[in-house]
């Protein structure tokens, strides 16, 4: 029995581990990966995995992995395509090993959102640490914001990750959990230090989002409570806090003005912006899809179908940086055509679907966050995308499929 136990602790540290490690150190992020891959085999239920509906259902997630390796088969550069999938394994490493796992998903779910919570919350206070020594020494402002702050991984990214731990301390603080509790201070004080580093990410998706959930978290709140006195209060602290940041930050200000007067189209006179590179690129992109629809160009000649848009452009500055279609959407369906797009939306939306079906709303939050940064980012192209993707959503899925066989199984006995 002790060799039992040991097994099913190992693994379930593992996970915790990787949790806490994921927005932190991407250099040993695959270390924890192949920690958890290994215990999971080997605190397995070899036996059982044919009488586990749910767990079978995991690798419904797979099939991105897969069509990208097939789209690599009438690829010309294999090499390309080679390292594509390499970044997306974890599409198929994380359903296999959730599937053979002994560990109940539902009990380590939470705990897996508290140690990725800490987690957030420790690569906060470094990168801050490290901000303000560079500031120190060099007296520059610009180490405070934006790509000079976010040391662990590209803005855009950490941005979501707080985005998510923002929306795990919202959600714990509207349904405590023994296993998730914190005291309301601590929940307001985390609240209010994850707002204050995405909005000095200056991510503008992550400001987007950010937004969003506040305004979502306080209609909810008002809702629950119709205290209209209160929630109008909070509305107009929020408003006006955005006011002030936007009247007193340049870099914000800059960044609105730059995505406002694109939106608008007044560009004329404008200094050449990541946004108007992203219009170009999804331009080109969109142009591309048009010429090989179905089946795309493969995962190892897409992004050289791209470049040789941007030579034959003129746009030696997305050609020197080699861009991606800096949308996933765009991305998935240059790489495999309306398959890989449409597999990438079905992935997202069943799940959605299911989640409005089985009150999981948290998991909904997640897929939403999801989907908004897939406009800015191809975000599936990147390990830090990628690994947060199919680390969380395997775990959310395999919690909802096994919420759902719980729930067949106690119809069955009632029944009976």
């Amino acid at each position: 029995m002790q060799g039992i136990d040991l097994k099913y602790k190992a693994n379930y540290y593992s996970i915790l581990l990787l949790g806490f490690i994921l927005p932190l150190f991407k250099e040993i992020i695959p270390i924890g990966i192949l920690f958890f891959i290994i215990t999971s085999c080997i605190n397995n239920r070899w036996k059982e995995i044919r009488l586990k509906n749910y767990k079978k259902s995991i690798l419904w997630l797979t099939p991105i992995f897969f069509v990208s390796l097939i789209s690599i088969a009438y690829s010309e550069n294999k090499g390309i395509g080679g390292m594509n999938l390499e970044t997306k394994l974890s599409l198929l490493a994380f359903p296999i090993a959730f599937q053979f796992s002994k560990l109940n998903f539902k009990k380590t779910f939470t705990p897996v959102l508290k140690s990725f919570t800490e987690g957030a919350f420790v690569a906060c206070v470094l990168v801050l640490i490290h901000a303000f020594l560079q500031y120190y020494y060099s007296a520059d402002a610009t180490n405070l914001v934006y790509s000079k702050l976010s040391i662990f991984s590209h803005a855009s990214y950490f941005s979501m990750y707080l985005c998510f731990g923002l929306s795990i301390l919202y959600y714990y603080a509207f349904s405590p959990s023994k296993s998730f509790y914190l005291k309301p201070v601590i929940s307001f004080f985390l609240i209010v230090f994850f707002t204050t580093i995405i909005i000095l990410l200056s991510s503008k998706s992550g400001w987007i989002i950010l937004l969003i959930i506040h305004f979502s978290a306080l209609l909810y709140w008002i809702i629950k409570h119709k205290n209209f006195v209160k929630g109008g209060i909070a509305l107009v602290t929020i408003i006006a806090g955005t006011f002030l940041f936007y009247t007193f930050s340049p870099t914000m200000k800059s960044r609105v003005n730059d995505l406002f007067y694109n939106i608008s189209g007044e560009t004329e006179g404008t200094r050449f912006s990541s946004t108007q590179s992203r219009k170009l690129i999804w331009e080109i992109s969109s142009d591309l899809i048009i010429e090989k629809p179905l089946f795309g160009y493969g995962a190892g000649d897409s992004k050289l179908a791209l470049t040789k848009q941007y030579k034959n452009h003129n746009l030696g500055f997305l050609l020197d940086k080699q861009f991606n279609a800096h949308n996933q959407y765009l991305q998935s369906t240059l790489d495999a055509g309306l398959i890989g797009g449409i597999t990438l939306l079905l992935l997202l939306f069943v799940p959605l679907i299911m989640c409005f079906k089985n009150k999981q709303a948290l998991y909904a939050i997640f897929i939403s966050i999801l989907s908004l940064n897939f406009f800015s980012e191809a975000m599936l192209e990147t390990q830090s995308g990628v690994i947060f993707y199919a680390f969380f959503n395997t775990l959310f899925f395999a919690v909802l499929m096994q919420q759902k066989q719980d729930k067949s199984v106690n119809s069955i006995i009632q029944s009976t």
